[in-house]
């Protein structure tokens, strides 16, 4: 019975579940994910063979969508070094005015230790947030970093936890700081993979783009110091260093013992924008790894814009009924918008397969009512929102009415009744098929009962007859025994009389002669 009844249940849930997706898609309901899978699979037919590195740590993303194209130990944890400071120019840039006045505080000062890069800024010296930022992000000074840290968030303690929960943020979620500047410290790291997510924070603002790509500047003076000037350190943005890149546009370098050269770059070529982050290099290794990585991506991958994706979506493939109808029906039109798609240009569109997502209602926007994915094996390339626009149709007269670009407006609406019929009838009938599993086991039950109380009563009878003959048995053995009781006794007053009479003979002999 109790199988029976699991596999009812069984039955029961696996109708809901049909009836649930039906009921999803005809309301165009769907639960929103992240629009890229940034995990490290990388799948090994048809996509671009990699060149060899000597740099032990590196990955390669593409900047707009986060997509992984390239890694090599990307998530191991590594020391960063001075590239912590782009946390530092991202929490500041969010948080403050570039233009308002900071005061270097003696906690800014009195916490480094001798030998690391510096401006020599003197406690009470002020000086504007813009500026501070160019000692941090050219020279890599580490007074400015502690120094914007505590303006920020009054310690340098507040200020790594405004930190850490900022990267938790921006996807970094194997990345701990203790300090703003990248001094080393065992709780104190990060991964190629973070970085390269960090920076992608960082570029979308003009001014860290502006700061951070500047080659040479000076430092006006303040009330404690003369005018100062100021070098960039990352030698691929100087058109002077043998390993200028033309297409390298901002970055961040660091340096220590225990991390070895760490370099994490942001390079833009036509329509493609690419991050590259290399950890534990050899000096020079760092920049000759990044360049290798960013030709190796600029050549063998492409950005496909929405024209580009609306000339061939007659060759997507796709197994969704709904959208194949729409596509290939007179009434309608579907038009691609928002593409954002990387993909090897040796793969053609058709040879990616596609994934229809439907939106939310209060996710629409403009008219798209669902999102097209294209994947390469598991890995998700990109997408593309799609509108629905009904087609112009001649009436009386000939005159030419446009039609309304809602997906559910004049016939449409019609449409999206007969959907709901079809999704009330669905539930009516699972629910009467539910009805009728609740009678079965019912009547399955009653018949479990009827049969347990019938062997319960015959064994009663059964316990009842044994209980009488058992009671017999008692009485017969009683009358028995009373019986031999009863013929003993008989015997032993017949013996007691005989002798008796012997007795009598004896005492008076004579009485017999």
């Amino acid at each position: 019975m109790g199988k029976m009844k699991s596999k009812g249940v069984r039955k029961m849930k696996s109708l809901m579940k049909k009836i649930s997706m039906v009921f999803l898609l005809c309301m165009c309901f769907t639960i929103t994910a992240e629009a890229y899978d940034d995990s490290y699979y990388i799948p090994e037919d048809n996509w671009p063979e990699a060149p060899e590195i000597t740099a032990p740590t590196a990955v390669l993303i593409d900047a707009e969508s986060g997509m992984v194209l390239y890694a090599k130990h990307a998530d191991a944890r590594r020391f960063p070094a001075s590239i912590t400071k782009l946390m530092t120019a991202l929490l500041t840039i969010e948080d403050s005015s570039l233009d308002e006045q900071m005061v270097f505080e003696k906690e800014a000062l009195g916490t480094l230790p001798p030998g690391y890069v510096s401006i020599y800024a003197s406690e009470g010296e002020v000086m504007s947030v813009r500026e501070c930022l160019y000692a941090l992000l050219l020279p890599s000074a580490n007074d400015a970093a502690n120094g914007l840290a505590v303006h920020d968030a009054g310690t340098i303690a507040a200020f790594a936890e405004k930190m850490n929960q900022r990267a938790v943020e921006a996807g970094a979620m194997g990345t701990h700081f203790v300090n703003p500047s990248g001094l080393a410290d065992p709780d104190h790291y990060t991964t190629a993979h973070d970085m390269s997510l960090i920076l992608r924070q960082c570029i979308r603002y003009p001014e860290f783009l502006e700061i951070a790509g500047t080659v040479k500047h000076t430092i006006p003076a303040t009330n404690k110091s003369a005018a100062r000037y100021v070098d960039l350190t990352h030698q691929m943005l100087k058109k002077t260093s043998p390993y200028y890149y033309e297409y390298a546009v901002a970055g961040k370098t660091g340096n220590t013992t225990e991390s070895g050269r760490t370099l994490v770059t942001y390079a833009k070529k036509g329509d493609m924008e690419l991050i590259c982050c290399v950890m534990q290099c050899e000096d020079g290794e760092q920049f000759l790894s990044t360049k290798a990585l960013f030709e190796y991506g600029f050549r063998n991958f492409e950005v496909l814009s929405d024209r580009k994706v609306e000339q061939d979506i007659g060759s997507v493939k796709t197994e969704d009924t709904a959208f194949r109808f729409m596509e290939g029906s007179r009434k309608f039109r579907l038009q691609l918008t928002g593409t954002e798609l990387v993909k090897p240009v040796s793969v053609s569109l058709d040879k990616l397969d596609t994934k229809i997502v439907y939106l939310n209602p209060t996710e629409e926007e403009n008219g798209c009512f669902a999102e097209l994915q294209y994947f390469m094996r598991d890995k998700q390339l990109g997408s593309s929102k799609v509108k629905m626009e009904i087609l112009n149709e001649v009436v009386a007269g000939g005159k030419i009415i446009p039609q309304h670009s809602s997906p559910l407006h004049n016939s449409d609406f019609m449409l999206f009744l007969i959907c709901m019929a079809g999704i009330i009838t669905t539930l009516w009938i699972g629910w009467m098929a539910a009805v009728k599993d609740i009678r079965k086991n019912r009547q399955e039950k009653e018949a479990e009962a009827a049969e347990k109380i019938e062997t319960v009563e015959t064994a009663a009878e059964k316990a009842e007859n044994t209980e009488e003959e058992e009671q017999i048995e008692e009485i017969v053995a009683q009358k028995c025994e009373e019986k031999t009781e009863a013929e003993e006794k008989s015997a032993e007053e017949t013996d007691a009389e005989d002798e008796k009479e012997s007795v009598k003979d004896n005492v008076n002999p004579e009485a017999h002669n």
